[in-house]
Parts: C-alpha cells; sequence; structure tokens
C-alpha cells in the first residue's frame, strides 16, 4: 500500500453539499482531500435541480402562450420540439459545469481524486491507490432514485429523475409514480410541453406542504388537466407491443392505465453502498446512517451531511449542515460531543406553478411545539400588485408568529413562492419580530412585498399596528 497522504478535511462526494464544505474548510485555512466517484456537482448540477429548472423555464414558456388571451394578446398553440429542448437543458449543464469543475476546486487548493472512497478503518479512506488519512472525514455521497419493488416492473424501460432528461422525443402519456416535490414538478412541465400526464401516489400528493397550500397547488394542476390518483398502489406493470400497461388499485376498485412511459418519482435512499462503513465503524439505520444532532456518526471521525443524512436536504439545509460540521472541526476539544443553540431552518420548495414554499414551522408544528402561544395570519396574492398585474392571484401566504410577536414560519402557495421564501428565512434565522419584518423595505411592486404585507396584516388583526409616518400599517400602507 501506498504511504498515508495526511490531511485536515477529507470529503467523500462532490455534490452541493461536499463542494460547500470544501470552499468553507478552505477558508478556514484546511487541508482539504475531495473525493468523488463521478461527477463532481452532483445530482443537483447534472440531473436534478439544474436541468430541472431548464425544463420548467421551457414549460413556462409554452404555458404562458397559451394564456395571454386574458392579457389581451392572441396566439397559437406553441410548437414544442423535444430534441431542441433537451438541446437547451445540455447547454445549461454544461454552462455551470465550470463553477463546481474539478479544476475550480483545484484553483481554491482543494486537492480532488476521482475514484470510489472506501473505508479500510476508522481513520483511513482509500481511493484507487491512494490511502487517505484525515483529522475530519464527511460523507456527503448524496442520494440515489428509490427503485421500489413492482412486479413486473424488470419488463419495461422506465425513467428516473436523474434519466428523464435523456428524452429527446415527447412522450405520449406519461406515468409518475410518487406525488412529492419532484414527481409533481416534473409531470406539471410534461403536462404543459403536451404531454398527457397521470400522478399516482401510494398516500397524499405533496404531503409534506401545509395541507391547505397543498390544496391550492393540487387544485391548480387538476386544472390544467393533470391525472391524479392519491391513496393509490401499483399491482403490476407490463409491456404491451409498443405501450405499458399498469394496474392499479385504488381502495377495493382496480383498474388499468395504458401509458408511453413511467417515471419512478417515489423519493430517494441515501448512496452509501461502496464506502465499506463497517470498516470505517460507522453504524447504519433503516433510514441511512446512525447520526447525533451534530451530523456525526457513531465513529466520531466522521460527518454525514446533505441528502446523504437520509433527509430531502435543500441546499439551504445543506449548508447549514455545512456551517454545523464546520464549527465542530474548528474546536480543539471537538472529539467531544457539542450542543448546538438551535436546530438548522428547515426550507422545502416545490417548483410547481404555483410555488409552494415551508419555512421553519407550519401550523401543525408550531401547535405541537408551542401549544396555543402563536397566532396565524393569511394574506392572499390577489391583495398582491405585482400579482395582480400580472393575473397570477392563485394563492396565499401564511404567517405563524408567537406570542412574543417572533416569526416562527411561514407556508406560502403563489407566483415566486421560492423567492420569498429566502426573505422569509433570513427573517426567521435573524430572530426579526412582525414588527420589524411589517417595516421591511420593500420594493414596490413586489411579489417579495407580500411578506411585509402580511406582517402588517398581522399586527392590525391583533390592534399592534405601529405608526408608519403618521398612518397605522395595513392593506396597500406599507410599500
Amino acid at each position: 500500500m501506498a504511504q498515508f497522504e495526511r490531511v485536515d478535511v477529507c470529503i467523500i462526494g462532490g455534490g452541493p453539499a461536499g463542494l460547500m464544505l470544501a470552499e468553507g474548510a478552505r477558508r478556514k485555512g484546511y487541508s482539504v482531500t475531495l473525493i468523488e466517484a463521478g461527477f463532481t456537482g452532483g445530482a443537483g448540477a447534472n440531473w436534478g435541480a439544474i436541468p430541472s429548472q431548464a425544463l420548467a423555464a421551457c414549460a413556462h414558456r409554452a404555458h404562458l402562450i397559451r394564456n395571454s388571451g386574458q392579457l389581451g394578446i392572441g396566439a397559437d398553440e406553441p410548437r414544442i420540439n423535444f430534441a431542441r429542448i433537451n438541446g437547451h437543458i445540455r447547454s445549461i449543464i454544461a454552462e455551470t459545469a465550470p463553477d463546481h469543475s474539478p479544476e475550480h476546486l483545484k484553483a481554491i487548493g482543494v486537492e480532488v481524486i476521482i475514484a470510489q472512497a472506501r473505508f479500510s478503518d476508522r481513520r483511513t479512506v482509500l481511493a484507487n491507490d491512494r490511502a487517505i488519512r484525515a483529522k475530519h472525514f464527511v460523507i456527503a455521497t448524496g442520494a440515489l432514485p428509490n427503485i421500489p419493488a413492482i412486479p413486473g416492473l424488470e419488463t419495461i424501460e422506465y425513467l428516473t429523475p436523474h434519466t428523464i432528461f435523456e428524452l429527446t422525443r415527447r412522450p405520449a402519456h406519461l406515468l409518475v409514480l410518487g406525488g412529492g416535490a419532484t414527481g409533481m414538478s416534473l409531470a406539471q412541465s410534461h403536462l404543459r410541453l403536451g404531454c398527457e400526464v397521470t400522478v399516482i401516489d401510494m398516500l397524499e400528493p405533496l404531503s409534506d406542504h401545509d395541507p391547505e397550500l397543498r390544496a391550492v397547488g393540487l387544485r391548480a394542476l387538476e386544472r390544467e388537466g393533470l391525472g391524479l390518483f392519491a391513496n393509490t398502489g401499483i399491482v403490476g406493470i407490463g409491456k404491451n407491443g409498443d405501450t405499458i400497461e399498469v394496474e392499479i388499485k385504488s381502495g377495493p376498485n382496480e383498474q388499468v392505465l395504458t401509458v408511453s412511459h413511467v417515471l419512478l418519482a417515489a423519493g430517494h435512499t441515501p448512496s452509501l453502498e461502496g464506502l465499506n462503513l463497517a470498516a470505517g465503524r460507522i453504524k447504519r439505520t433503516p433510514r441511512g446512517l446512525l447520526l447525533n444532532k451534530n451530523f456525526r456518526t457513531s465513529n466520531p471521525r466522521v460527518y454525514c451531511i446533505g441528502d446523504a443524512t437520509g433527509d430531502v436536504a435543500s441546499i439551504g439545509t445543506a449548508r447549514q449542515h455545512c456551517e454545523k460540521v464546520l464549527a465542530q472541526i474548528g474546536n480543539p476539544f471537538s472529539i467531544l460531543p457539542q450542543p448546538f443553540a438551535s436546530e438548522p431552518l428547515q426550507i422545502d420548495v416545490t417548483y410547481t406553478d404555483p410555488e409552494l414554499a415551508q419555512i421553519g414551522l407550519n401550523e401543525p408544528a408550531a401547535r405541537q411545539r408551542h401549544k396555543n402561544r402563536f397566532a396565524v395570519t393569511r394574506l392572499p396574492f390577489a391583495q398582491n400588485s405585482k400579482a395582480l398585474a400580472n393575473r397570477q392571484l392563485n394563492g396565499h401566504i401564511k404567517l405563524i408568529v408567537h406570542a412574543s410577536g417572533r416569526l416562527l414560519g411561514a407556508s406560502i402557495a403563489g407566483p415566486q413562492a421560492g423567492e420569498i421564501a429566502s426573505l422569509a428565512a433570513l427573517a426567521i434565522d435573524n430572530g426579526l419580530s412582525v414588527v420589524e419584518l411589517a417595516r421591511a423595505p420593500m420594493v414596490y411592486t413586489s411579489y417579495g412585498q407580500i411578506l411585509s404585507s402580511a406582517a402588517s396584516r398581522h399586527l392590525q388583526e391583533h390592534q399592534l399596528a405601529p405608526i408608519w409616518h403618521g398612518l397605522p400599517l395595513g392593506k396597500h400602507l406599507l410599500p
């Protein structure tokens, strides 16, 4: 075996979480080695968020053309060229590649090894013929699409969220198995690009979101023509000539759907195979690795962040994982458990139209944690000037405010909900009160203005309205 290479931090996985940690560790002056078995950038850059957003942009343009009549503009049905759409997606992936390339990492001082990593003992990782001994290891290997055990699945060529962007011809009828954020956003994109689309979920679609906001999104999708089966299971799948037959069951009712393509979007599983975790003294659970609240594994030298933790981690959540791990690494006594002042702020965004966003606590979580010491305030997008001008009136914002006036959470269904979520997250993460949020300077007119307007509504409803240039805060008074 080659001599041991010693380094401060060894990161296994070059996806968004691993890249953020590598850059953060380098800024702190640590020596860093990053091992990646495939492509740096991970699923988000190569098969996930970036191509998904590129596809959604194409679908949104098609939708705008169809619905320009309400703004006084006539248009014909858009002509969809799936091969050119695929080319657009490939070009976006290529244009963003330099930001996470091995060359970029090397330029900031990160040693990059393209190889499969595996533990040989509790303090050594092997990659090709190299042996890395680090003060700290971080597993950031991401997650892979679940492949459910469905009778007959092996007889068809199915798609996953990683392979669907390879399509160069439009599916006649796309069946999406899974009604989570990924499945629903891909379903709507293909629906708007002229496909017939059906979604099947074993439980309730978009169940991670606040029920009343979820209902807003589902109604909009069904109005666009999405076929939706909730609380429905798959009995079997089989090939029939050029089509695929899917037998489904909902309660006592069974039927057969005939489709052209099947997309498996039933969640993800941490990508941990091949790491030889047993040799590293790293314990597993049915959901993934055994982790404490500081993202440390049973081997105190090893941490785990991002999607590899077993949770659906947004980029914002992954960044918080990185910050906490860097805080542990920077502590000379970090071999001992270290408490943290707060949990990572959960930010969930589903890029359907309308977008759905959940930041911090939703109403059920707030009730469980704070009993009745909070209040809920709602404001519809129909009272937002930007939404009114664009005729995007579907949806509303919902603020969860503690009795002390501190913002605990926000649920949003409406245009640019993901962008507004960033403002809400900043407010929550900095402990802003609803008074401070109401007084926050917001661009007039903007979708983000609905956040401060909702805070003003809360103050007005609870008779706490401060004075803003001599006027009580309320509807249409706060720019």
